[in-house]
């Protein structure tokens, strides 16, 4: 018994450097991005609680220095957030072993709670209670740690919404095995593996649990449930890929072959932990493993094996500047060589592991202060091995190291025979008796509560497997009246549901009759409405046929021109003037420009048809949009001899597709150029109407009649002239998809007025 609480001190310390030195693990970016975008000194303390969380598996040092940084910066005083971050920090000093600190932080997350009236305040205090209880399990009040955990449970069985925590449960299975009460022990051990059983298989979470089950059953000595754990957890870590799970359960199995004395077993396991340790390339992990590979060849009086081990163990702790796990390890190393009967060697490294041990680890102070003393001893250094031993007392006393305190009373008996003060070694001899004598029957009594807590386990499993089985006949006679029932139901439903077939049957024959009168009548509806738009369809078809074919004749004339007028300039080039060339070019540049708008216009007209073209609307310069489009014309304008006119209004920033607004510009210019005759005006101008700007173009050109503006962006107008009233009708549309309209006034005797508005929103 004595080896197995040696041991759990071991895997303790273990767990705790692996936790220590994996600093190297980096915060997630969503956490990383929490903290930056953090714009209230609430959210930055949320973040850094957040993070402290984060590493509660992984670093208990920068666990806890993330608290602090929480508390740090903390000023609110909204109660939830203070209860969260006292227990972050509860949390941080508990994993550190500063009990006293912790506590204070959790009874002041105790007060905040008991002040709240919310609905979170259950939830809070169950949380309190679990953690308060851990504690004083651990300063050994385990009365106080029961009355905690109870209050906790209670609160687990009003608050429905609070999800079952199998770590809850396992813990007070610690407790109960501590006041050595196997049924309730193994009661507990039960509920918590019952938890990991309903979890989905492939969750880390089960396997998690069963990690910490098959810890627990092994403390408790039942071998052969903490086997059956470690491989169903071994299981869903390899279904999950975890390689880092996989080998934290070779490591624990390790452990569970050196309690048992089985150290080859013990070797190959830990040669697993080392071999996914690497596969993870987690350094601190292969530094414990092989730590744990020497430990065991030294156990097994193998020093030089041993010594190759934890040599590599130290340099990889060294590269990660792993203080703690070079602590642990110079201590190994040190144990090691004063096995061997290497002084000298023993003395250096104990005194490594003295100086690299900063986070003051209690237990490990201990043995080193005794394992020095048992060194200065040897070397006759009389006055420091005292000293040293003394150190170690005032340790163990202070934290009630039983077991220990039982090796520095045999220390201090050799001591002073070494010195030939025999009374004085009498006394520790007589001390070292009866305190043995204790501490043998408490190892009896705790050997006695395993063994009952294995036999409550088992018992429990058969009771289960009987009320499996129990309940199974049950449901057999269930089923069978279940189908018997089933069947006289099904008689009685057949029967009705003849009934009522011919009750439908009868009532659907006359409903069918009438729907299907009214269909015919909607359906002679639908034939003549059909017909008529066939005929449409076809008069719109033979519409657009007239309408190419215009096209197409409207074509001919301008590539007539400009065949004639490039022939003349290349045939008689020799022969013209240079003012003959001029106007020639200036012809052919306009029948160009003519040619360049219709085919524009149908283009643009093309995919408006088909519903292909889409606005790319952005901000412009309104009077520099009119400008570049005038420029367009000026050479048209000045060849025909009619003047512009531009009234604008102040700058203004609109929001339009430049590139299709150009073509209604550029359309509604060319159609008042067209209409204007000599030395007439064409006047474009803007103008400021609440939220619009209006923008129009005038002409004193021919007057459309009423009857002409009626029909002007009609199929027969478009027939008739279609290469001015295709240019009109693309107009509209695009300032219909602008969301306005092209609005057309006609006078006699004063012309035509083009105007359309443009939304400042």
């Amino acid at each position: 018994m004595k080896k197995l609480i040696t041991l759990l001190l071991i895997y303790a310390f273990q767990t705790q450097l692996h936790a220590q030195t994996s600093n190297n693990i980096s915060i997630p970016d969503s956490l990383i991005a929490k903290l930056s975008i953090s714009k209230t000194n609430e959210d930055s303390v949320k973040a850094y609680i957040l993070i402290s969380d984060f590493y509660r598996s992984s670093s208990i040092d920068l666990r806890l220095e993330y608290a602090k940084k929480a508390l740090k910066i903390n000023n609110s005083k909204e109660p939830i957030l203070l209860i969260s971050m006292h227990l972050t920090l509860a949390k941080g000093y508990y994993n550190f072993g500063e009990y006293s600190k912790a506590l204070a932080n959790v009874e002041l997350s105790e007060q905040l709670a008991n002040k709240i009236q919310n609905k979170q305040k259950s939830t809070q205090l169950f949380n309190i209670y679990w953690l308060k209880a851990d504690i004083l399990l651990a300063t050994f009040e385990k009365q106080n740690a029961l009355n905690y955990y109870k209050k906790a449970e209670e609160i687990l069985k009003q608050n429905k919404k609070i999800i079952l925590n199998a770590e809850f449960y396992i813990n007070q299975a610690q407790l109960y095995k501590v006041l050595q009460n196997e049924e309730k022990s193994a009661e507990y051990l039960m509920k918590a593996e019952k938890i990991a059983e309903n979890e989905n298989y492939n969750s880390k979470t089960a396997a998690n649990i069963f990690m910490k089950l098959a810890n627990s059953y092994s403390n408790f000595e039942a071998g052969n449930k903490s086997i059956l754990c470690f491989q169903k957890a071994l299981s869903i870590y390899k279904n999950t890929n975890d390689t880092l799970g996989i080998s934290q359960v070779y490591n624990g199995l390790g452990l569970l072959y050196s309690n048992q004395n089985k150290r080859k077993l013990a070797i190959k396991f830990y040669n697993e932990y080392l071999k996914y340790s690497k596969i993870s390339d987690d350094t601190a992990s292969i530094a414990l493993a092989l730590n744990n590979i020497g430990y065991e060849y030294s156990l097994m009086g193998r020093y030089d094996s041993a010594e190759v081990n934890l040599v590599k163990s130290i340099l990889l702790s060294s590269q990660i500047n792993d203080t703690f796990g070079l602590s642990n390890t110079y201590h190994s190393l040190a144990s090691t060589y004063l096995n061997a009967g290497k002084n000298e060697s023993a003395l250096k490294y104990f005194k490594l592991a003295e100086k690299y041990n900063k986070r003051s680890d209690i237990e490990l102070k201990c043995y080193i202060a005794l394992d020095l003393s048992k060194i200065y001893l040897n070397m006759k250094e009389y006055s420091i091995a005292l000293q040293k031993l003394k150190e170690a007392e005032q340790i163990a006393n202070a934290n009630n190291f039983k077991y220990t305190h039982i090796e520095i009373l045999k220390a201090f008996s050799n001591y002073y025979s070494t010195v030939k003060d025999y009374k004085t070694a009498l006394l520790y001899e007589n001390l070292l008796s009866k305190e043995d004598s204790a501490l043998y029957n408490e190892i009896i009594d705790m050997e006695l509560t395993n063994l009952n807590i294995k036999h409550s386990v088992e018992n429990l499993e058969n009771k289960i497997t009987q009320l499996k089985i129990i309940t199974k006949k049950q449901q057999e006679k269930v089923d069978e009246n279940h189908k018997f029932n089933l069947y006289l139901i099904s008689i009685i439903l057949a029967a009705m549901l003849g009934v009522i077939i011919l009750l439908l049957i009868k009532n659907f024959k006359q409903k069918y009759r009438k729907q299907l009168r009214i269909k015919n009548e909607k359906l002679q509806i639908n034939n003549i409405e059909l017909q008529r738009m066939k005929d449409e369809l076809i008069e719109i078809n033979l519409s657009k046929d007239r309408f190419f074919n215009l096209i197409a004749f409207n074509l001919k004339n301008p590539f007539n021109s400009l065949l004639n007028y490039s022939e003349k300039v290349i045939n008689e080039y020799d022969n013209l003037s240079k003012e003959e060339i001029v106007k020639y070019n200036d012809q052919i540049n306009f029948t160009a420009q003519e040619l360049f708008e219709l085919l524009e216009n149908l283009l643009y007209w093309s995919r408006l048809e088909i519903g292909k073209l889409t606005l790319t609307p952005q901000k412009h310069k309104l009077n520099e949009f009119i400008d570049d489009n005038l420029n367009w014309f000026r050479n048209r304008i000045s060849s025909k001899g009619i003047f512009v006119k531009s009234v604008l209004t102040e700058e203004v920033f609109l929001n339009f597709d430049k590139i299709l607004m150009s073509l209604v510009l550029r359309n509604l210019l060319s159609n008042a150029i067209d209409k204007t005759h000599e030395n007439g005006i064409v006047k474009i101008s803007t103008l400021h109407l609440n939220n619009f700007i209006e923008i129009s173009v005038e002409d004193n050109g021919e007057w459309l009649a009423n009857k002409q503006l009626d029909d002007i962006f009609s199929i027969k107008q478009l027939i008739e002239n279609p290469s001015k009233s295709l240019g009109l009708v693309i107009s509209n549309k695009i300032i219909k998809l602008h969301n306005s309209k092209l609005s057309i006034q006609s006078k006699e005797k004063v012309g035509n007025r083009y105007s359309f508005k443009l939304s400042l929103n």
